[in-house]
């Protein structure tokens, strides 16, 4: 069983990029800092960093660069294992989504959980697609929720939900209720967020891609701040622009002359889940099948 102080020493070493900071923020002296890497080093029976003298930085071996994210599993493993014992978490349960659904799709749900059941501890993680897939494919969460499908032979993709995309813009820059043409929106006024490879396809179909946006986001979050340009406009997803518009009066949802494609929601799980699946889990997806089934501005699937 390998040292967990040594172990969160080497990380902190990694970190800071200086055995010099890294004692000083770990409040011991640097000759402690070398002693503990030693004897990781020895446990693993490998060289984990190159250190010379007069070097203030660090540099990581192969093996060293390999243990990084190893040792921060081993580390977050630990902190999970004490909760455990002192019974601090009762219902752990971590899922990882796109901010967009985060923020505008499951939000309610998630606070009405917390509500409901004291002993949950909810761990919400916001990443792209493609980590949410080897967040759930490494077991560091319970769910993950994306937009897109990828190959992972040990994650099962769930079809959830679909929605509606929406043409936003400020009503100061369209007419009220247009319909507007692809033609009479300026790509160089755009808010653009690249939902998903379908989206891109459809979005090059229509507007030369070799023209640069306004503003090029990879967060729904970001939308909003940017409208108030003249002329500027954004496609989202229904849902998001549905809490944009309640967040301000001046914004307004337009009609596009061609169908947007709609955005298809997966839920991500692990294959080895099945009976072992934690009662948290179990929980969660009682109450989000019953979430989706009210949420009338979706279409459960």
């Amino acid at each position: 069983m390998m040292n967990l102080t040594n172990v969160q020493t080497f990380l902190r070493v990694v970190y800071c990029n200086s055995l010099t900071q890294a004692a000083n923020e770990l409040f011991v002296s640097q000759p402690t800092v070398t002693a503990r890497l030693q004897q990781l080093e020895q446990e693993l029976d490998t060289t984990l960093l190159r250190r010379g003298k007069g070097v203030r930085t660090i540099e990581l071996t192969p093996q060293g660069r390999a243990f990084v994210p190893l040792a921060e599993r081993w580390v977050a493993l630990e902190l999970e294992t004490g909760q455990f014992k002192s019974q601090q978490v009762q219902m752990p349960l971590s899922i990882a989504c796109l901010d967009s659904i985060n923020l505008y799709v499951l939000a309610p749900l998630f606070r009405d959980l917390t509500r409901q059941y004291p002993d949950l501890r909810l761990n919400l993680r916001t990443h792209q697609s493609y980590e949410i897939f080897s967040l759930v494919e490494n077991h560091e969460v319970d769910f993950g929720f994306s937009y897109i499908l990828s190959r992972h032979s040990s994650v099962v993709c769930e079809a959830l939900f679909s929605e509606n995309m929406a043409l936003i813009a400020n009503k100061a820059s369209f007419p009220a209720g247009a319909t507007l043409t692809p033609e009479e929106l300026d790509p160089s006024l755009e808010i653009f967020v690249p939902w998903s490879q379908q989206y891109i396809l459809w979005h090059n179909d229509w507007w030369d891609p070799r023209k640069t946006p306004l503003v090029q986001a990879d967060l729904a979050s970001m939308i909003p701040l940017y409208l108030d340009h003249p002329g500027s406009w954004a496609i989202c997803p229904y849902s998001a622009a549905r809490a944009f518009l309640q967040a301000n009066a001046d914004l307004q949802v337009l009609q596009l002359s061609c169908p947007i494609p709609r955005r298809i929601c997966y839920l991500l799980s692990s294959k080895t889940g099945g009976w072992t699946e934690p009662a948290a889990a179990k929980l969660f997806r009682e109450k989000l099948q019953t979430y989706l089934e009210n949420a009338d501005w979706l279409d459960k699937l």
